[in-house]
């Protein structure tokens, strides 16, 4: 009796201890500890992926089409006498039609489009170069005589009606060469009968007369001499044309 109590107590703190540490169980899958109380949104699709246009191929660099070549300076001398002649030309007419005071204003249109017309002349340019070589060979500017009197030798071929045109063209190598050796007194001797030679030619002689005739008719407009007035007009018209044909003649002949 005494072996069984020992037995029967040992028994009963064992079935109170199993039912202190058995816990109730619950259904359904065990969860995560860094799941509880997260929500995850749905997925999203990826996007599709850009189209890529193809890029341009660079265009040439387009050039501003080329415009027409400047004139020369023979053309800008022949269009000087186109319109010294179209002047007197207008002159002309409004003198038949007894319009006297556009007849004046023709004619002073003409003489103004000489006065063009001389300073592009190669007589007149290269006796106004004489002068510009003269004054800078009195200052002692002798290279820049010097450069101009290269431009006067380039000059001298297209001086139409000269008396002595190889003489002519020597006087200004003469003055070249004196200059080059500092022969001032030789130099200036050369330019004034370069100078002489120049003034005597046809060219300026021509230009002379045109400058005359032109003037008379001025006059004669002003006295109410309109008769006389268009035969100055004829005249200026005739040298004119004498003068264009010598002065292309001598320039065509040095660009052969």
């Amino acid at each position: 009796m005494r072996k069984l109590l020992p037995l029967a107590v040992v028994v009963l703190l064992a079935i109170s201890a199993c039912e202190r540490v058995e816990e109730p169980t619950t259904t359904g899958p065990a969860r995560s500890p860094l799941a509880v109380g997260k929500v995850f949104p749905p997925a999203q699709p990826s996007p599709a992926p850009a189209e890529t246009q193809p890029q341009a191929a660079p265009q040439p660099e387009q050039k501003a089409p080329a415009g027409p070549p400047p004139p020369s300076e023979r053309d800008l001398v022949l269009l000087d006498f186109d319109v010294a002649g179209q002047n007197i030309s207008n002159a002309r007419t409004d003198l038949g039609t007894q319009k006297a005071d556009s007849a004046k204003a023709e004619i002073e249109a003409a003489l103004r489009s000489v006065a063009f017309l001389e300073t592009s002349l190669p007589s007149s340019k290269t006796l106004e170069l004489l002068q510009r070589a003269q004054i800078e060979i009195s200052r002692g500017e002798n290279e820049a005589g010097a450069a101009i009197l290269q431009d006067i030798a380039s000059l001298i071929s297209k001086v139409g009606g000269l008396t002595k045109p190889q003489e002519t063209a020597k006087l200004a190598a003469d003055a070249s060469t004196a200059l080059s050796k500092g022969n001032v007194a030789d130099t200036n001797k050369a330019l004034l009968s370069l100078a002489s030679q120049i003034q005597g030619g046809e060219q300026e002689a021509l230009l002379a007369r045109v400058k005359d005739h032109l003037r008379g008719a001025q006059y004669a407009v002003y006295r109410d001499a309109i008769s006389v007035a268009s035969l100055e007009l004829d005249e200026a018209s005739k040298y004119l044309s004498q003068l264009r044909s010598l002065t292309e003649g001598s320039w065509s002949s040095t660009e052969a």
